[in-house]
């Protein structure tokens, strides 16, 4: 959960994904184990938070120009 919550938290340091949705997005994945041996989302936030947190502020920020979309080609 922290090493998943990390990942995204690189690409909210580089601006690339707003942390909100990154933090929803791994809350949601996560919600499937809630219940199973007790496990609650008062359990799941820390974990969560801390890995976005951690790596946000450990990854360089990419300037908004030099960023681009590489597009899927079939």
């Amino acid at each position: 959960m922290l090493l998943a919550a990390n990942s995204l938290g690189r690409l909210v340091g580089a601006g690339q994904l707003n942390r909100d949705r990154a933090y929803r997005v791994r809350f949601d994945a996560v919600a499937t184990h809630f219940g199973v041996d007790d496990f609650t989302d008062t359990e799941a936030a820390p974990p969560i938070d801390d890995g976005l947190t951690c790596a946000a502020t450990h990854t360089p920020r990419v300037p908004h120009h030099r960023t681009r979309v590489i597009a899927h080609r079939r």
